[in-house]
């Protein structure tokens, strides 16, 4: 959401100065999207099961 803030205004600065700039400015964050993406996990996260049969059908608040 951070990104949604800083992106326009940043990338209007560096619009300003050159539109050349705007270039290496979206490959710099490509690279740190990228570095961010690889810490996900990939799968779906399992429940853990309860001990005695009868807590499974407990709902919890």
């Amino acid at each position: 959401m951070a990104a949604q803030i800083f992106t326009p205004i940043l990338s209007g600065f560096f619009l300003e100065v050159s539109y050349r700039t705007l270039f290496p400015y979206a490959a710099v964050f490509m690279v740190l999207a990228f570095i961010t993406f690889t810490f996900v996990k990939h799968g779906d996260s399992k429940p853990v099961r309860k001990k005695d049969l009868i807590e499974n059908f407990d709902i919890e608040d």
